[in-house]
């Protein structure tokens, strides 16, 4: 009998039928082509080597291994498997093992005279399988399983993002070491204006009134000094974060990465050497996991339709045991001690529809919010690369434009200073000369900070630093 049965129970399940919509991925449309162009193409996987800085090399390279926000995503990762293996349990049947003994003295009422010591083992198996007819289990790993590739690629989104982010906190303490030696010179030359002046006062050639302008001009410049210091401990401070650091830590310990004396002394600012082809539109759905992440967790709402649906059906279920009962240990699994039960069960909440129907609206509509979810995430991310390719091409030419205007400053402030020297134009003309060679050079610094940073939200936006795992 039990065979025959267990044949019988094995068809039932293998032509049940499964309730709920069958996923079919739909991409979202995209743009046929972008519309700026890109300049030659860096390797995407490791952008940031584009810039051909040694110390940015090694603070990403730190940042994707010891970020704290990575390894949380690292260890949701593990923990969403670790539930597809819980849910995929339940299509398997479930075995427990038990033993026991009972020892016993009946009362002379049940046992005429009583005094009777007896002593029962039993030992055995229980089973309980639950039968999948109408693939509510069967959606359930379904949803897991799409859980657990949306939390994979949810780890490849934050290694982007920390890999972005650690190379535009390197950019900006660079710029800061930049505009800190540019504020230097112009201080420096202030400076020998100022006694320049002071000598031509003592010696009749110039008013106290010239002196004064040259002192507080002076006096202005050294007050942004503060302000650029403050924000290079803020980048370090940054980056100490995002590898894990502590922001301020003492001494040469190479266990810091921020206290070795490459990040600490001043260094110039990076420029990067090639930027990011964009490739097809269309493309972008493959490269960037958190686009790929938001489809995953379209197919998880899918299935999730399916597994509230499966409460509208019957459940089946099969219940068995085997085991052996005796009064003695030595021939306790003998033929004659031996014995089993099977007991099929059929449950349909009749009476609950009502709570039913809410859970299949609630599951449709969290697949709706999950499609509307994706489709945004689609066009954000067309957005973001086409701000990023417009950012990177038209950072090339205002750094070109800057470059020209610094020069042409220079020139100026040279002519105005031999002029100032033999007489020629008082002290204003020349510290104004002086105040706008060092806008001009603070404007290229910023230039090229800003054509880094947009070669950094162009790789964010194009998903570079990433490579999706080979069975996807």
């Amino acid at each position: 009998m039990m065979p025959r049965f267990g044949v019988w129970a094995a068809a039932l399940l293998l032509t049940g039928c499964m309730v709920g919509p069958d996923y079919r991925a739909q991409p979202p449309a995209t743009p046929a082509a972008w519309t700026a162009e890109a300049a030659p193409a860096a390797d995407a996987e490791r952008w940031w080597t584009a810039f051909n800085d040694g110390t940015l090399d090694r603070l990403v390279t730190a940042a994707r291994e010891r970020n704290l926000d990575l390894r949380v995503a690292q260890a949701r990762l593990r923990e969403v498997r670790a539930q597809l293996g819980v849910v995929r349990s339940r299509l398997a049947p479930e075995i427990d093992a038990e033993g026991n003994v009972t020892r016993r003295e009946l009362s002379e009422s049940i046992q005429p005279g009583g005094g009777t010591i007896s002593t029962t083992w039993q030992a055995g198996f229980d089973a309980t399988w639950e039968i999948d007819l109408f693939g509510g289990t069967r959606r359930a790993v379904e949803s897991a399983g799409a859980q657990a590739d949306e939390a994979e690629y949810q780890v490849g989104d934050v290694l982007v993002s920390i890999t972005a982010e650690t190379v535009a906190a390197y950019l900006d303490l660079r710029a800061a070491d930049e505009r800190l030696a540019a504020l230097a010179e112009v201080i420096a030359a202030q400076d020998r204006l100022r006694d320049l002046v002071a000598r031509r006062l003592a010696a009749g050639l110039a008013d106290q009134s010239a002196l004064a302008q040259a002192e507080a001009d002076l006096a202005g410049a050294r007050t942004r000094e503060p302000q650029l210091h403050v924000a290079r401990a803020q980048a370090q401070h940054r980056l100490a974060l995002l590898v894990g650091d502590l922001p301020t830590p003492a001494g040469d310990d190479p266990a810091h990465l921020l206290s070795t004396p490459d990040l600490r002394r001043a260094a110039a600012l990076p420029d990067p050497t090639a930027s990011l082809a964009p490739g097809l539109p269309s493309a972008l759905l493959l490269r960037r996991p958190d686009l790929r992440a938001a489809e995953r967790a379209l197919a998880a709402a899918s299935a999730g339709v399916g597994v509230a649906r499966a409460d509208y059906y019957p459940r089946f279920s099969l219940t068995g045991a085997f085991g052996w009962t005796g009064g003695d240990t030595s021939d306790l699994f003998s033929a004659a001690n031996r014995g089993w039960s099977i007991s099929p069960a059929v449950r349909w909440p009749l009476f609950t529809m009502g709570r039913i129907a809410s859970q299949v609206a609630a599951a449709d509509a969290r697949l709706e919010q999950a499609g509307l979810r994706y489709e945004q995430a689609v066009l954000r991310a067309a957005a973001e690369v086409e701000d990023a390719l417009v950012r990177t091409a038209r950072g090339r030419d205002r750094v070109a434009a800057a470059a020209a205007a610094l020069a042409a400053r220079q020139r100026a402030t040279d002519l105005v200073r031999r002029r100032f020297e033999r007489g020629l134009n008082d002290v204003s003309a020349v510290l104004e000369q002086e105040r706008l060679f060092g806008d001009a050079r603070a404007q290229l610094v910023d230039a090229r900070a800003e054509q880094g940073l947009a070669l950094t939200a162009l790789a964010k936006a194009l998903g570079g630093g990433w490579q999706p795992p080979e069975n996807s």
